[in-house]
């Protein structure tokens, strides 16, 4: 089979290539200004998502049989936004939104019976209403990425029932794995108590210790992405482990790996967040029902497993 991954570079790009490698497929990905194929095509045009011309010259050369929609444009709780308001939102729609529809209509042209899966996110949601969310829940988003999140989903499912496309959708809840950057939550929290365990005398500040998460293992998520591709009839459908877990859970148990009291190195300061901590938890039954997916691991294994992931990938970067 042949696979076009769309932000193969991020956490799920890159776990989703090294599963396909594994399953011996042929695969193209780009992200950005960077792109690879495993049958090293070289292409005379660079593929971006804002060039509609050169989306279809991609298509017409690699001819994907499954295209992976996983770019995303986001910030952590902390970042800041940019003082350019319209600066700052035309970023994240021309990664979330924009450039899946300019996919889409390539592959409209180009590659019709080719199927598409959409990664969209849980902060679609506003994170303020019952929980736990299924697909029937209202998309109310309350930032830049939630509301071009939902963009996306309007626009896969308009391709799916104006122009007949295979477009499935992924809304994805919180999933972690070792790649992700040192900005995110668990990433913080893990790194901060391997320094911790190696001596260090630092305190770990956290914005919100009673926030709760639902999280789930990255590569989870991965398999599931491949089971939607894989039905009869495109769908949207939730991601998610359908369980919460405070931060304040997720670093004891991570201290805990390391045989130290969390309670010791923590402090809160609410301030370091820019949005006001909601809690979004999914309702999988529908994937569960459709595909037979479910996931692996309960959470205290999650936890341990990310930390073992994260000091493989620390120790690798090193090398």
């Amino acid at each position: 089979m042949r696979v076009l991954v769309i932000g193969h570079s991020g956490q799920d790009g890159k776990l989703l290539v090294e599963d396909l490698r594994n399953a011996d497929h042929s695969i193209f990905g780009f992200s950005g200004k960077s792109y690879f194929s495993s049958e090293e095509i070289k292409l005379s045009v660079q593929p971006k998502l804002e060039d509609i011309e050169s989306l279809k010259y991609l298509l017409k050369v690699f001819k994907p049989d499954q295209i992976y929609y996983l770019a995303a444009y986001n910030k952590s709780a902390e970042e800041k936004d940019l003082e350019d308001i319209q600066e700052d939102f035309l970023k994240y729609q021309l990664v979330n939104s924009t450039g899946l529809l300019n996919v889409l209509v390539a592959m409209k042209e180009e590659l019709p019976k080719t199927r598409l899966f959409y990664a969209s996110s849980s902060l679609i949601y506003s994170g303020e209403g019952d929980v736990p969310l299924d697909e029937s829940s209202p998309m109310i988003p309350n930032g830049f990425y939630g509301i071009t999140k939902a963009e996306g989903v309007w626009i896969a499912e308009y391709f799916r029932k104006v122009y007949g496309l295979f477009v499935s959708v992924g809304i994805l809840f919180n999933h972690e794995s070792g790649y992700r950057k040192e900005s995110f939550l668990t990433q913080k929290i893990i790194r901060g108590a391997i320094r911790i365990a190696s001596g260090s005398n630092e305190k770990l500040i956290l914005g919100d210790l009673d926030a709760r998460v639902d999280w789930s293992y990255a590569f989870d998520f991965i398999e599931a992405f491949q089971k939607i591709l894989s039905c009869n009839e495109p769908d949207t459908y939730i991601v998610a482990s359908g369980e919460s877990h405070s931060v304040a859970e997720f670093a004891e148990q991570t201290f805990a790996f390391f045989n130290l009291n969390a309670s010791d190195y923590l402090l809160e300061n609410k301030q370091l967040l820019n949005r006001k901590s909601t809690l979004r938890v999914g309702n999988p039954s529908k994937l569960i029902t459709k595909t037979g997916w479910k996931r692996s691991i309960d959470f205290k294994t999650f936890v341990q497993q990310l930390i073992k992931d994260t000091l493989v990938e620390l120790e690798r970067k090193q090398t």
